[in-house]
């Protein structure tokens, strides 16, 4: 019997996002609330199932650099006088 080959997974936008978002501890439903996209949709995206819109994927970087922005504020800011 011959062995079948498997198919490459897809190459899609959630690929260049996910790693971030999972090194930023940003869940996915964090993710979908920030950018406006169901998590469902983020999801697929993300395992390679349904490629993202030039609008979705630039609503998601902006969700993720907003937070990556904010988490690097938070450890800029100065201790608050008690």
């Amino acid at each position: 019997m011959a062995r079948t080959k498997t198919a490459a997974p897809l190459r899609t936008g959630g690929h260049l996002w996910g790693p971030r978002r999972v090194e930023l501890g940003i869940s996915i439903r964090k993710l979908a609330e920030a950018s406006g996209i169901a998590r469902g949709m983020i999801s697929l995206m993300e395992n390679g199932r349904l490629n993202p819109t030039g609008r979705e994927f630039d609503r998601v970087m902006a969700a993720l650099e907003g937070a990556a922005t904010k988490e690097a504020g938070d450890l800029s800011a100065p201790a608050s006088p008690t």
